[in-house]
């Protein structure tokens, strides 16, 4: 019987290139693993270092459950220690093998758990969370200068253009150095999942303003939402917010009911360009480009002392296609009506399996209406806003053909609507 429920998301969002790589596994029968690396160093060192460290994350993991004595919740940290050590080992000797990638590095934040006990493990900014009954909490400590800052000047408002300017130096990472990890709860032992229990891991893309926490999407959050809608939310909300980075998360829930349940995957994982057996390509494209301003996160963070490592930063304008439906009689009317169709909890909707640009598509509801290709080299993510449950395809002219996944969001506040669905559209423009 599998522990939890898992599911992960990673976007290339406004760069270049994805350097980020998720992994998320069940090694063994009431054992989980869950790991977001965020890579830097240009383009081909990011993407070698945040992938081929999580490959190896995958081979230890693995090895250690297969062994005749495997982990107990008395030798996760030890096992995540070993972890990150070889992980440094494996960077120092392919930056002697390929001097070109020198200066790579990768962050590296991961959970290791036996069934309702787990512990975590950190290095540089990306982060874990736990979500329970509305409260979020931030596991992990940021290891930035930023972060540095607020250690050594609590109470210290942290002004926007020094975030701007330094947010983005982080003081630990896995880059063949002698960087050691934080493992968490600091004090020793474990942290407890308990049922509804989320966990949220996160590159740093997912807080725009490099410091605070992702708190109101998460708050979206309920113990029987679907949690491939809540991570493809959460990532379209940051995009949205005016994040620059490549975007990634992995969420993963301890059910209510542990006899009946399967995971979302049994083993998914995700990198920017490789393929081996646990780490595949997720092709998913970038949510819509916004002009919405930063989101109102809440949160904090401390750090050691700072020693700079700079990630590189380039630009990427998205394609959008938005359509405006019908003008509706006042927000205010809309938001109630809204607020009533959400408590009436609808019969969950089946996409058709194949359409062409003379269909039209039932979703059910007016709503916000994200589509994103299975190929995102072909298009962008589509966004129309609807003003009655049905999606005329024909406004999907401009498209290719393929299969798209869809989820619908809410037009008050973004948060996820709990549907989702997928089509193959036979007739878009090529």
């Amino acid at each position: 019987m599998n522990s939890i429920q898992h599911f992960g998301h990673t976007i290339q969002g406004r760069r270049a290139e994805n350097q980020d790589s998720i992994l998320h596994v069940e090694p063994a029968r009431g054992a989980f693993f869950l790991a977001v690396a965020d890579g830097m160093g240009g383009a081909a060192g990011g993407q070698v270092a945040s992938s081929e460290v999580l490959k190896l994350a995958s081979h230890v993991i693995d090895d250690a459950f297969a062994s005749s004595t495997p982990p107990t919740l008395e030798t996760l940290r030890p096992l995540l220690h070993d972890l990150y050590r070889r992980a440094q080992q494996l960077l120092r000797e392919r930056v002697l093998l390929e001097p070109e990638l020198e200066g790579l590095g990768t962050t590296l934040t991961c959970v290791l758990g036996l069934r309702d006990r787990f512990v975590v493990a950190n290095i540089g900014d990306s982060r874990t969370y736990r979500l329970r009954a509305g409260d979020v909490e931030q596991l992990t400590t940021d290891h930035t200068y930023v972060a540095d800052m607020q250690r050594t000047q609590p109470g210290v408002p942290i002004d926007a253009d020094f975030v701007h300017s330094f947010g983005h130096i982080i003081t630990r990472s896995l880059d063949g150095g002698d960087d050691v990890p934080d493992l968490f709860p600091a004090a020793g032992g474990t942290f407890a999942l308990e049922e509804g229990d989320l966990l949220l891991l996160c590159s740093d893309g997912l807080f725009p303003d490099k410091v605070d926490a992702p708190s109101i999407p998460l708050n979206a959050h309920s113990p029987g939402s679907d949690l491939e809608v809540l991570a493809h939310t959460l990532v379209d909300y940051a995009y949205e917010s005016g994040s620059t980075d490549n975007i990634s998360v992995v969420v993963a829930r301890r059910p209510f009911d542990l006899s009946d349940h399967r995971s979302i995957n049994d083993t998914y994982a995700t990198e920017a360009s490789e393929t081996t057996r646990r780490v595949q390509t997720l092709p998913r494209s970038s949510p819509p480009q916004s002009d919405s301003a930063s989101a109102p996160w809440a949160g904090s963070d401390i750090a050691p002392a700072p020693r700079p490592k700079k990630k590189e930063s380039t630009g990427l304008v998205v394609a959008v296609l938005t359509f405006t439906a019908l003008a509706l009689a006042g927000l205010g009317y809309y938001a109630g009506w809204f607020d009533g169709l959400l408590a009436t909890a609808p019969p969950q909707l089946v996409a058709p399996q194949t359409v062409t640009l003379n269909d039209t598509l039932n979703v059910g509801q007016p709503a916000i209406f994200l589509a994103s290709p299975t190929d995102p080299i072909e298009a962008p993510t589509v966004r129309l806003q609807l003003s009655q449950p049905f999606v005329p395809l024909d406004l999907l002219s401009d498209q290719p053909a393929g299969v798209y996944n869809w989820h619908l969001v809410s037009p008050v506040d973004s948060t996820s609507l709990g549907r989702s669905g997928s089509f193959e559209l036979l007739e878009g423009k090529r």
